[in-house]
């Protein structure tokens, strides 16, 4: 059987910046990249103030690029898909009420 091939074509490395931002309350979470596990966390929790929990950076080939990230223990998870075409990107998690909000940019986020 042939190799699979896919659509989305691979390039030079980058940095995924990943920020754990606000709702997060001495929760469980899992992030997985491109189907490798990347941070497990137990007890992660918001610091209200700055409306930041945690971060982490991997590294990651440019090209198309999936992150599945669940949060145990509340029974959620979400995934997405997206282009990774700079050096350095960064996504930021958000737990709302019922779910998983993701925001991805070309610049750090904020932090007061």
């Amino acid at each position: 059987m042939p190799p699979q091939c896919s659509p989305y074509p691979r390039t030079a490395m980058a940095i995924l910046h990943i920020d754990l931002q606000d709702g997060f309350s001495d929760d469980t979470v899992v992030v997985r990249v491109d189907g490798r596990e990347v941070y497990r966390g137990d007890h992660v929790s918001t610091a209200m103030l700055l409306g930041f929990a945690h971060t982490f950076e991997v590294e990651v080939e440019g090209g198309r690029t999936v992150v599945d990230i669940a949060v145990p223990s509340r029974g959620w998870q979400e995934r997405i898909a997206f282009d990774v075409t700079a050096a350095e990107v960064w996504l930021a998690f958000t737990l709302v009420r019922g779910g998983i909000v993701h925001h991805v940019s070309d610049q750090p986020f904020g932090y007061a």
